[in-house]
């Protein structure tokens, strides 16, 4: 009887340690496509940074370009209003 119970005992212990590897693999699998998904947030982190940067350069140049423009119109007024005055004062 003593032998037979450290048998089924030892069968059990067994069971146990299989079922505590297939947990183990099933938590490593998990723990690989978790990190395979961080690695895929990450990269998509990292292209949307980018691409957010990209635009607000574009945008930017835009502006600069839009107040060069701005500042060539005003000293074009300037330059007009004044030569108004010019005219205006030698017609007077």
């Amino acid at each position: 009887m003593i032998l037979l119970y450290y048998f089924d005992e030892n069968k059990i212990n067994y069971l146990q340690m299989e079922d505590t590897l297939t947990r183990i693999e099933e938590f490593h699998a998990q723990i690989t496509s978790l990190e395979d998904e961080l690695n895929e947030a990450r990269t998509e982190t990292s292209r949307i940074k980018t691409e957010y940067l990209n635009e607000k350069s574009a945008k930017e140049i835009k502006i600069s370009e839009l107040q060069t423009k701005i500042n060539e119109v005003s000293f074009i007024t300037i330059l007009y209003l004044a030569s108004l005055k010019i005219i205006r004062f030698l017609l007077a």
